[in-house]
């Protein structure tokens, strides 16, 4: 005598063999996406960083550091650079026989 699990395990394996459709599918081009990740930070991106973190809980910019270095040394950097660089280019040290 069979049971009824196999009389319903029958009908259901031969439904399936008579509606049961394979698809192959194939990719003319295989492709993957590799991403990849670094913990480094480079020495620019470093300084980025700091000067905006900077830039926003402080209010720094470099506007800012000009004119702390204007205020404390009581020059403008162009003026440094009129006075200080430019009259030493057009020198050369020459040593005196």
């Amino acid at each position: 005598m069979e049971t009824v699990s196999y009389i319903i395990r029958q009908v259901v394996l031969r439904y399936a063999e008579q509606n049961v459709a394979m698809v192959n599918i194939f990719f003319r081009v295989p492709f993957a996406e590799k991403i990849v990740t670094d913990e480094k930070i480079s020495r620019i991106s470093f300084m980025s960083d700091i000067g905006g973190l900077m830039g926003l809980f402080m209010g720094f910019s470099f506007v800012s550091a000009v004119e702390i270095v204007y205020h404390v040394f009581g020059v403008s950097p162009v003026v440094y650079l009129m006075l200080v660089v430019e009259p030493n280019l057009g020198h050369k040290k020459t040593k005196n026989p």
